[in-house]
C-alpha cells in the first residue's frame, strides 16, 4: 500500500495540520521517515516541541541522527514504543500527525486513538495521511480514507474533510 514516506509527504500532512504556534507536536507512524515532520515543525517554529514515536532501535536512532540538536536543546521527546501504549499526560499535545500509519487503515486502531485522544488538547487537529496513491487510483485514496475517517470518529475524533491531492491523500481531524 503506501510507500517509504519522504519530505514531502511530511510537507503535505504538515500544511494540513497547520500546528499552532509554539505547540507540543506528537508525530506517529512513518517508520524509516520517522523525525522528519518534526524536524520541518521544529525549523519553521522556534517555540514548538516535537514528541516523536519511533518503533525500535534502528527508528530511535535515525530521529537522533536527524534531530540530535534537538534532542540535545531538549525540544524533542523520542519515545520508542506502539503509538498504542504511548502514556503522556492529559491534554499535553497541540496537535498530532501521522505520516503512512498503517494501523488506521487495516483496523479500527481503536488502542492508538484512545491514547491520542488522551494526550491532545480539546481543539486540537489530527492528520493522518499518506504518500501518493502507488496506484494512482483515486477510488482506492478514497477508500482508504473512508475507513481511517470511520476510525476516527468511532474513536471521538471530529472528522473535518478528507484530501486527496497529487502530493498524498489524507484524514483531517480535531478533538473536540
Amino acid at each position: 500500500m503506501p510507500d517509504e514516506p519522504t519530505d514531502g509527504h511530511h510537507r503535505f500532512a504538515l500544511a494540513l495540520l497547520a500546528p499552532p504556534a509554539g505547540a507540543t507536536v506528537l508525530e506517529f507512524g512513518a517508520g524509516a521517515g520517522a523525525g522528519a515532520g518534526s524536524a520541518q515543525v521544529l525549523a519553521q517554529d522556534p517555540n514548538a516541541r516535537a514528541v516523536v514515536v519511533g518503533r525500535g532501535a534502528s527508528a530511535v536512532g535515525r530521529i537522533g541522527l536527524l534531530l540530535g540538536e534537538e534532542l540535545t536543546a531538549g525540544r524533542v521527546t523520542v519515545l520508542d514504543v506502539d503509538l498504542a501504549e504511548v502514556e503522556l499526560p492529559p491534554a499535553s499535545i497541540g496537535a498530532a500527525f501521522g505520516v503512512d500509519a498503517h494501523a488506521f487503515w487495516r483496523s479500527m486502531a481503536l488502542y492508538e486513538l484512545a491514547a491520542l485522544h488522551h494526550a491532545l488538547v480539546p481543539g486540537a487537529p489530527l492528520v493522518v495521511a499518506y504518500g501518493p496513491e502507488p496506484t494512482g487510483s483515486p477510488s482506492r485514496a478514497a477508500a482508504v480514507l473512508a475507513t481511517v475517517a470511520a476510525a476516527l470518529t468511532s474513536g471521538g475524533f471530529a472528522v473535518e474533510r478528507e484530501v486527496i491531492e497529487s502530493e498524498g491523500y489524507a484524514v483531517v481531524a480535531r478533538r473536540p
